[in-house]
C-alpha cells in the first residue's frame, strides 16, 4: 500500500514542525521518511500535555492574529534558555515573518501544578531576553476562539535589582 505524501503544511500541522527541521532530525531517526515521520511525532506528542496537543492545532492561527504577521517557521521545545539556577523550555516556537521569535508556554489552569513557577521562569526569560516575545496561554472557554493569550512583559525591577547586584559585586571585585 503506497503512503500519501503530505505537504508541508500537513506535516507542520500534524508533527509541529517543518521540512527543514524534520530534515536536521532525520539524523536521529534513522528510518525511511515516513516513519521518521511517525517516530518524530511519538517523540513530540510524549512530552505534551492534552493542552499543548489542543493548542498545537490553533497556535500558528492565533499568533498571526495577535502580531498581525506571518508564522514562517513553527517548532516544538527547541531551545532552552539558561536562567539564574534553573533552565526554561518553552512548549512552541514561532519565527515571525519579521524575524521575531514568539516563546509559548501552554497552561491548562492557574490552578495546575507548576504554574506559578512557569509564570516566574517566563518572567525572567522576558527582563533577560527582551529580543524574544514570550506568551503564557491559557484556555478560556469565554472567548470566541477558546484561548486567553498575554504577553509577559519584561520586568524592570528584576533587571535593576540584577544590575545592583552586579554592581555590588564588580565594586567588591575592585577592592
Amino acid at each position: 500500500m503506497k503512503r500519501k505524501t503530505m505537504s508541508n503544511a500537513e506535516k507542520v500541522m500534524r508533527f509541529g514542525v517543518d521540512d527543514a527541521a524534520l530534515v536536521k532530525l532525520s539524523k536521529y531517526f534513522k528510518k525511511t521518511p515516513p516513519v521518521m515521520y511517525e517516530q518524530v511525532e511519538s517523540y513530540l506528542k510524549a512530552a505534551e500535555s492534552n493542552e499543548e496537543r489542543r493548542f498545537r492545532s490553533f497556535g500558528k492561527a492565533l499568533i498571526e492574529r495577535m502580531f498581525g504577521r506571518e508564522v514562517i517557521f513553527t517548532g516544538r521545545a527547541w531551545f532552552k534558555f539558561q536562567l539564574p539556577g534553573v533552565v526554561y523550555t518553552g512548549d512552541w516556537y514561532y519565527l515571525l515573518d519579521n524575524g521575531r521569535w514568539v516563546i509559548v508556554e501552554v497552561k491548562g489552569s492557574k490552578l495546575q501544578s507548576g504554574y506559578r513557577d512557569a509564570r516566574t521562569k517566563l518572567s525572567i526569560c522576558a527582563t533577560l531576553n527582551p529580543w524574544f516575545t514570550f506568551i503564557q496561554v491559557l484556555p478560556d472557554h469565554g472567548l470566541p476562539d477558546g484561548w486567553s493569550l498575554e504577553v509577559i512583559d519584561p520586568s524592570p525591577e528584576f533587571l535593576a535589582d540584577l544590575l545592583n547586584v552586579t554592581d555590588k559585586i564588580v565594586s567588591i571585585n575592585q577592592e
